[in-house]
């Protein structure tokens, strides 16, 4: 069993790493349709963001086509698209993702470079 002391050091450790990799953050666009309306897929979007902090993944804009509101659009910060794709397979996003209807056949994902 972890030790108090050493649980805390551990959660240092792992912060000094988010930290460390904040200077090496990727940009992307994520585009999508949904099938459920805005709304509902904003709701879950907002309600997501612990498994986003989790990844390491910063959400810097999001909303819809003007005109369009079944066409949605995202800017993240990520650290890799090893790490995007990772947590786009686990089961709990897949679930949340059907849920708010998305169509994953339409998803794209754009990496940012200067």
């Amino acid at each position: 069993m972890i030790t108090p002391i050493k649980k805390s050091i551990y959660k240092d450790y792992i912060l000094i790493i988010k930290i460390i990799k904040l200077g090496e953050l990727m940009k992307i666009i994520t585009n999508f349709e949904i099938s459920k309306g805005y709304s509902v897929w904003k709701e879950a979007f907002v309600k997501n963001e612990p498994m986003r902090q989790k990844h390491t993944i910063k959400t810097l804009a999001y909303s819809h086509e003007e005109g369009n509101e079944n066409n949605v659009y995202s800017v993240l910060e990520i650290p890799s698209m090893e790490t995007m794709q990772e947590l786009l397979k686990e089961p709990e996003m897949i679930e949340l993702r059907e849920n708010a209807g998305v169509v994953f056949e339409t998803q794209k994902m754009t990496k940012l470079v200067e």
